[in-house]
């Protein structure tokens, strides 16, 4: 997996499938609806970490409900039917699929 630096400090390109895999597990096993801090506070991941892989990497995997323009509460559930390990090799292929993608711009502009 490539990494690059981001204010001084190191960041992984891709998904981390522990991270995935902690936060899909929560979701199954409450079977409802959860709010981002409990999904945090179960899995004990940052909010804003659980954000980016539900917006990134999780969005067609769960239903989401937002509630109130004020009071900005948002809350998800896994939806029926979809199995953790396909799940992880569709994203793991269409991953690749980007990551080579970018390899041949970035070499075809060098030319």
């Amino acid at each position: 997996m490539k990494t690059g630096v981001k204010r001084d400090r190191k960041v992984k390109n891709g998904f981390d499938v522990e991270k995935i895999a902690k936060i899909w597990k929560v979701l199954e096993d409450s079977g409802d609806w959860l709010h981002i801090a409990e999904i945090s506070r179960r899995t004990c991941i940052d909010e804003c970490t659980i954000r980016w892989y539900l917006d990134h990497y999780l969005n067609k995997a769960i239903d989401e409900e937002r509630i109130g323009p004020k009071i900005k509460l948002r809350l998800v559930k896994l939806k029926n039917g979809i199995e953790f390990e396909s799940f992880i090799k569709a994203l793991s292929f269409i991953n690749e699929i980007k990551n080579n993608k970018n390899e041949y711009n970035y070499e075809s502009q060098r030319a």
